[in-house]
């Protein structure tokens, strides 16, 4: 419990009645993120995957990379309240998503694509028609929302530079650009709090894409490589599997099987289906269920 809670529940009377409320609620939340995921599970090689560090701890995991596409896992488990968090996210991207598409600058809107070399899926948020702006007729676009704070801190500090105003969405939007072939990007960034908006108009920069290409590179070569040699593995990033990391990743059971064999009873038995992030288009279908 944090302490806005519990200095609220202390002011209360019958505060067992509210706890057993925020349960209730808790609960919708948590049952509606597993229907999600029962209707759209993440499976596969994603593009957004890609933008993970290069060091430390928490570096990109060719390994897990690997083990999420051919086997079946659990997916982590969120708390209630990074689910609010994500389905708040969720609805704001729903929003602008409509506007582009009542606009009539939509020329897709998340739409998942796979790239022919790579097998990479990616879905970008949009893909909307903006030359008189960028003078491109396709432009990649990705949303952020974000609280008061952050958004203030980046667009005050950073008016003008995308990549220090939201590192994140800079390094997937390059990603997208370089597997779309397309060469312009537009980051839009919404303020939870208050409904400011701010957005930052990207170039394809090849020289920042050099060590993702190559990570994307490595990767097929891994994959082309379990394919033909009995599903060997690339080396693991934890040391066991109490480490941090381990504890939390989704395919940790696997990871630490010992070998091909004790692995086998998991492996995917069908190919994977499109994934439907939050989306416009996911929203459409809820509606239509």
């Amino acid at each position: 419990m944090d302490d806005n809670t519990a200095l609220v529940e202390s002011m209360l009377d019958g505060s067992d009645d509210y706890l057993i409320g925020r349960n209730i609620f808790n609960q919708m939340f948590v049952d509606d993120h597993k229907k999600d995921q029962e209707i759209h599970p993440r499976s596969g090689d994603h593009a957004s995957d890609y933008k993970q560090p290069f060091q430390g701890d928490w570096r990109y995991c060719f390994r897990k990379s690997i083990l999420q596409e051919f086997y079946m896992y659990e997916d982590e488990v969120l708390s209630p309240k990074r689910i609010r968090i994500n389905k708040l996210g969720w609805y704001i991207h729903v929003m602008l998503q409509r506007l582009i598409k009542q606009s009539g600058r939509a020329i897709e809107i998340e739409k998942t694509h796979i790239h022919p070399k790579f097998g990479i899926y990616y879905t970008p948020d949009a893909v909307m028609y903006l030359r008189e702006l960028v003078g491109e007729e396709h432009v990649v676009v990705e949303f952020k929302s974000m609280n008061k704070s952050s958004y203030e801190k980046a667009t005050e500090y950073h008016f003008n530079n995308a990549l220090k105003a939201h590192p994140d969405a800079y390094k997937q939007l390059q990603i997208y650009l370089y597997l779309s072939g397309l060469k312009k990007g537009l980051i839009f960034l919404y303020c939870k709090d208050n409904s400011d908006f701010h957005y930052y108009v990207v170039d394809y920069d090849p020289l920042f894409m050099e060590p993702y290409i190559e990570r994307i590179e490595t990767r097929l070569k891994l994959k082309i490589i379990f394919e033909s040699k009995n599903g060997l593995l690339p080396k693991k990033v934890c040391q066991d599997a109490d480490v941090t990391r381990a504890k939390s990743c989704p395919v940790r059971e696997l990871c630490f099987m010992k070998n091909y064999i004790e692995r086998s009873p998991f492996l995917r038995k069908t190919s994977h289906g499109l994934q439907q992030n939050a989306s416009l288009i996911h929203e459409d279908n809820h509606e239509q269920e």
